[in-house]
């Protein structure tokens, strides 16, 4: 947890304020360029250890960047996971994952491992399963990083 806890940080620390909406992309360990995420104020390099794969997506709209980080060796033991508001979109709506929501009290996790996602908007870091295991690909998807807001 605390891996995918410093690419949250590291983002988080440098939100800025902006007007476009930019599309999700994959944290690759290179610079994040203001022109890929308008919230930022300066472009950042959020690093990440070896087998994290971690996304990020930017909203003007909302005001937030939301990011998401899951391990490959990560726990897949099906489990429950309490539902967790990670945020307030542009509509004054928490925002949750997966099928979570505000009379949601918890889901099961699946046996896929787990992501964990949060935004600059306030919240907390909350878990959601994963539809396949961890990679590039699963990670960024709208249960990990819900698009709108």
């Amino acid at each position: 947890m605390k891996k995918v806890s410093a690419v949250f940080l590291a983002l988080a620390c440098t939100f800025g304020f902006s007007s476009v909406h930019a599309a999700p992309a994959a944290i690759t360990g290179a610079k994040i360029e203001t022109t890929a995420c308008d919230v930022l104020d300066e472009s950042v390099a959020p690093s990440k250890s070896k087998d994290v794969h971690a996304a990020f997506d930017c909203s003007a709209d909302a005001n937030m960047i939301r990011v998401a980080a899951c391990h490959v060796a990560g726990r897949k033991k099906a489990e429950k996971i309490t539902c967790t508001s990670i945020g307030t979109g542009a509509d004054g709506e928490p925002i949750f994952l997966g099928t979570c929501n505000a009379t949601t009290a918890e889901i099961d996790s699946g046996t896929n491992g787990k992501a964990f996602a949060g935004t600059s908007s306030g919240g907390g870091i909350a878990a959601v399963g994963l539809a396949a295991a961890c990679d590039a690909t699963s990670i960024n998807t709208p249960a990990t990083i819900p698009t709108g807001g």
